[in-house]
């Protein structure tokens, strides 16, 4: 290209995933619940979006929990609620749409686990009600990182204990494949990252879905091994593994992704993973907690909350964070 006597370079840079999920969700803002959209455009009144009745009779007069260790052998202390933080879950269980701020040591994320074991135990009584058949009621428990969602994760094991939901942390295909790498993807260059630890750690054993679907619980879980196998074997000779193979595998673990998601009450997931076709496909998602509001763009928050049609959403952070 030429340019006043000189030459200059174009470069065409394809917009990166998680923002392309940005963008579809602010042009299907038409799609949305009506919650959602007033929420977006202001026009939400707190004082009229109550949720129904029946969820309402269901909301406990005590919201303070009380666990057990994983040995069942000692209580596990849990902070009792503070009159705010009561007052934030009561608020929470009862409204479409809330918000939870409040500067750093306050308590927020332990407040949004506690809401997590509240909400599961109100979609068990409602999931019992229901007609056979229809697909059971699932909390999703978002974040901007996956350092945050993990943190979360890590709370709702430890601070629960024998009354910790079932949950299931979903990573990006992305993450996943450093924890079990397909051999033709070291041959793009977009596959190379940075390695992120957690996802070796032994703690993320019993959540992570990479991890799940290879349990033998899981029905696809043989043929994922021997797919294993066969990378693993042609781990330095990638050209050996086929376009149909890497294919193959690939809808076999969507296929057990979509199996092991239904199996869960909680998803923890980033805002921007939580609409991977295998969580949008299998997942009856009925409130959407986003953690660290303060830290996620706008359009990032939407992704989650234009896709799955909660019946209740829920914010928290704090707004001066970035400030």
């Amino acid at each position: 290209m030429l340019i006043a006597g000189g030459l200059a370079t174009i470069e065409l840079l394809p917009k990166p995933l998680p923002f392309a999920r940005m963008t579809a969700a602010v042009e299907n803002l038409h799609l949305a619940t009506p919650l959602v959209q007033r929420v977006v455009l202001g026009h939400f009144h707190h004082s009229e979006e109550r949720v129904r009745n029946d969820v309402l009779e269901l909301i406990p007069e005590n919201l303070n929990i009380e666990a057990m260790g994983k040995n069942k052998a000692e209580w596990i202390r849990l902070p009792r609620n503070n009159e705010m933080q009561d007052r934030a879950i009561r608020e929470a269980l009862s409204q479409q749409f809330t918000l939870i701020q409040g500067p750093p040591g306050t308590g927020k994320t332990l407040t949004g686990v506690k809401l997590v074991y509240h909400f599961v135990e109100i979609n068990k009584k409602l999931n019992a009600q229901a007609k056979a058949g229809e697909t059971k009621r699932q909390v999703m428990y978002c974040g901007p990182s996956n350092s945050a969602v993990d943190v979360a994760a890590n709370l709702l094991r430890d601070r629960l204990g024998d009354k910790c939901p079932k949950i299931i942390r979903v990573y990006s295909t992305t993450l996943e494949a450093q924890a079990y790498p397909i051999p033709r993807e070291a041959l793009n260059i977009k596959s190379r990252g940075r390695k992120y630890e957690m996802l070796g750690k032994e703690s993320q054993q019993d959540i992570a879905l990479h991890h799940l679907i290879r349990k033998p619980s899981n029905p696809f879980s043989k043929r994922i091994h021997a797919y294993d196998r066969l990378f693993q074997k042609n781990k330095k000779t990638p050209e050996e593994v086929s376009n149909e193979e890497v294919e193959k595998y690939e809808k076999l673990v969507t296929d057990a992704s979509m199996h092991e998601i239904k199996m869960y009450e909680v998803i923890l997931c980033t805002c921007t993973a939580s609409i991977c076709p295998r969580i949008l496909r299998a997942a009856n998602v009925t409130q959407v907690i986003v953690d660290e509001g303060g830290m996620c763009l706008e359009p990032e928050c939407l992704i989650p909350l234009v896709y799955f049609k909660p019946q209740q959403v829920v914010l928290i952070g704090d707004h001066r964070q970035l400030r």
